[in-house]
């Protein structure tokens, strides 16, 4: 009987359809929560998933979450490699308080990919009364001490950090407040610093309570910042401004905070080899998805560095030499959240191992250094080592397959040692006519580009981020200019003054160029700065001369036709492109 043998493309393209066309009816996003019961003591984690993302997906824009508050958030990315065939998805968890209770409902999140708009099922959740009173923001604070300033007048500010000389990278608290004796018609427009030379990445915390002070009673509006210095130095704060709309009966005002200088310390000389700028406080532990496996069959090894400190950008661990051991690179996970104003939680770094040979194999310890600004010294914590037993292949082989091993020939003729691979014998095919071979298809060898591309992508998206993390200041300083343009657009469409704009955008494109705190410096001191860094003395004192400007233009007419306000950004845009050409990297 004669059997018909389909050609090899017509297979690879039914194995490709039989692949693609069960995914075609299923959403690549996905949202699922923790528990769908829960009192208003606790939080609920919303986790959105979108399988099959490749490079960076931008976030899913949560919908309005009517009684519920966002407390925290967390994103990662995941790639497996199973049997030769990788999968890769993204992962968005979003921790939920509920401040009301009854029935309440997360609705339909949506993600757009590839032109074409993907949205989750909607989420019910039932939330019941817990022993303490729903909070809402801002929550209620203990009552603090009033400053001494404050004896009685109507409104008035102040900022402060809870730390003045912080080590580079350790966490601080800047704080405003609000004292307020009487009642607004408006809400207040809270004007923020730029906070330049500080990583900041978590929502502000707002704090409400009384006090007293000068015989009257003061409502007090407290919002504190977690800040993390990135440089070393004195950087000050700029103002935060506080705009008091008036009222029918009430008069209005501009208020406006001292600047606060942060002494940043450097970290200390004497930090290990294996230090790479950790700092808080950590402890590390690691563990597998399997202890016993076979030969060429993957694992999965987990290390979580967990604690206090900086999670978002936490260095990944250095891995050790692992013999016995195919390795490929890793990818991370980061939970975070925010514990009596303290950030805290963990990275969750995985690597993908296969094991060459059968034997017990041995995962060595881990390492981990960071500096504990508590304790003024550099830690290292430890894993502790993990045992994998390694059975021989499904096929029997006790060593992964190795190319370059050549089989030994006796002097019969016969393959001999080791490495050698029995053959069987293959009966010849009576009848039908013999197909041409799979291999010498192009699309087989197609269809093998596919993995080697994922990976070749994810390797230089890795490569990437490292790059922007260890340059940060390098990178800040080199598009410096692009912002400082963007900021003087946005300004000018917007109608801003153009004396506080010209002066806040001046003063931010300086600080992130040359990486240096200049706010407060003197005209002469600022001068002697930027020629130092490389202006010439001309454009040096223009740069002064509009920062004087800008001071005098909020209290009197400026005379200089040349800095008039109609045409000061513009000046402002030209003196900046005059320092970029001047100011090297």
């Amino acid at each position: 009987m004669k059997r018909k043998i389909l050609p090899a493309g017509v297979i690879a393209l039914f194995v490709l359809a039989m692949l693609v066309l069960p995914a075609l009816g299923q959403s690549p996003i996905t949202a699922e929560v923790d528990r769908t019961i829960l009192s208003t003591d606790e939080t609920v984690a919303l986790t959105v998933r979108i399988n099959g993302a490749t490079g960076n997906p931008t976030a899913p824009e949560l919908p309005p979450l009517d009684g519920f508050q966002v407390v925290g958030s967390s994103s990662g990315t995941q790639i497996r490699v199973v049997n030769g065939a990788f999968s890769s998805s993204a992962t968005y968890t979003y921790h939920l308080r509920p401040i009301e209770t009854g029935e309440l409902v997360i609705p339909p999140i949506s993600v757009t990919l590839n032109g074409q708009t993907y949205s989750t099922d909607p989420i019910t959740i039932q939330v019941t009364q817990g022993s303490a009173p729903v909070q809402s923001t801002p929550v209620q604070g203990e009552p603090q001490a009033a400053p001494t300033e404050l004896n009685g007048q109507d409104m008035y500010v102040e900022a402060f950090v809870d730390n003045e000389t912080p080590y580079q990278g350790e966490q601080i608290t800047y704080t405003f407040r609000f004292y307020n004796a009487v009642s607004l018609g408006n809400p207040a427009n809270y004007e923020p610093p730029s906070f330049t030379g500080f990583w900041s990445d978590t929502e502000p915390e707002q704090v409400q309570y009384n006090t007293e002070a000068g015989g009257r009673i003061y409502n007090v509006n407290e919002v504190r910042t977690i800040l993390f210095p990135t440089v070393a130095g004195e950087i000050i704060i700029e103002p935060t401004r506080l705009e008091v709309p008036g009222g029918f009966f009430t008069r209005g005002a501009n208020l406006m905070t001292r600047p606060v200088t942060v002494d940043v310390q450097p970290l200390p000389s004497d930090a290990p080899a294996d230090f790479t700028g950790a700092v808080g406080q950590y402890q590390i532990d690691a563990a597998v998805d399997l202890t016993e496996t076979r030969v060429n069959e993957p694992v999965t090894w987990q290390v979580r560095v967990a604690g206090y400190g900086n999670i978002d950008t936490l260095p990944e661990p250095t891995w050790p030499e692992t013999p016995g051991w195919r390795d490929f690179d890793s990818t991370s996970t980061t939970n975070t959240q925010v514990q009596d104003g303290r950030i805290s939680g963990s990275q969750v770094y995985e690597k993908l191992l296969i094991p060459t040979e059968a034997g017990q194999l041995t995962l060595p310890p881990v390492n981990y250094t960071y500096f504990d600004p508590e304790q003024e010294r550099y830690v290292t914590v430890s894993t502790d080592p993990i045992a994998v037993n390694v059975a021989p292949g499904a096929n029997g082989e006790t060593a992964a397959f190795n190319p370059d091993d050549t089989p030994k020939v006796g002097a019969g003729g016969d393959e001999v040692g080791e490495t050698a691979v029995a053959l069987r014998a293959i009966k010849p095919l009576a009848e039908g006519k013999i197909s041409q071979p799979v291999t010498q298809n192009p699309l087989y060898w197609l269809l093998w580009l596919v993995p080697v591309f994922g990976v070749a992508l994810h390797y230089g998206w890795q490569k990437r981020q490292a790059y922007r993390q260890q340059n940060s200041a390098l990178i800040r300083s080199q598009q410096a200019q692009k912002k400082a343009n963007k900021a003087i657009k946005q300004a000018q469409k917007a109608g801003s003054d153009p004396y506080a704009a010209a002066s806040r955008i001046l003063l931010t494109y300086l600080m992130e160029k040359l990486n240096k705190p200049v706010q407060g410096l003197t005209q002469k001191e600022l001068i002697a700065l930027l020629t130092e860094e490389g202006a010439v003395a001309t454009v040096a004192q223009k740069a002064a001369d509009i920062l004087t400007t800008c001071e005098m233009g909020r209290y009197a007419p400026v005379q200089d036709s040349n800095l008039q306000s109609s045409n000061l950004l513009d000046y402002t845009k030209q003196v900046i492109a005059e320092l970029e050409r001047e100011i090297g990297d």
